[in-house]
């Protein structure tokens, strides 16, 4: 079982050649449990962050630091307990940790 979301601007690998900007996501195991790791979330670009203060925050720094917007982003919680620091999303390694096999697809 898995859930297929459409992205708009998707451009990772096709799982449906009729659906390319659908994407499955895959249950996750923990505690011997089945889990969708889907959430409701709302993107804010840097920019726009300036001048606001954030309860709690994600985010993905991509591969590269570009030290000024990085500040900016990590200054505007209100202590580094509300922050958390994602790697980017990886296709492949997202497969391996469902523990499902690409073949399921």
């Amino acid at each position: 079982m898995f859930v297929v979301v459409q992205f708009k601007d998707y451009i990772g690998p096709i799982w449906d050649q009729n659906n390319p900007k659908y994407v499955p996501i895959t249950p996750l195991y923990y505690d011997q449990q089945r889990k969708m790791p889907l959430k409701m979330a709302w993107a804010l670009i840097i920019h726009k962050s300036q001048g606001l203060t954030i309860e709690k925050e994600t985010i993905d720094i991509g591969n590269t630091d570009h030290q000024g917007l990085t500040f900016i982003i990590i200054s505007r919680v209100y202590g580094l307990s509300c922050l958390q620091i994602h790697l980017a999303f990886i296709f492949p390694i997202t497969l391996k940790i469902s523990k499902l096999p690409l073949s399921a697809f």
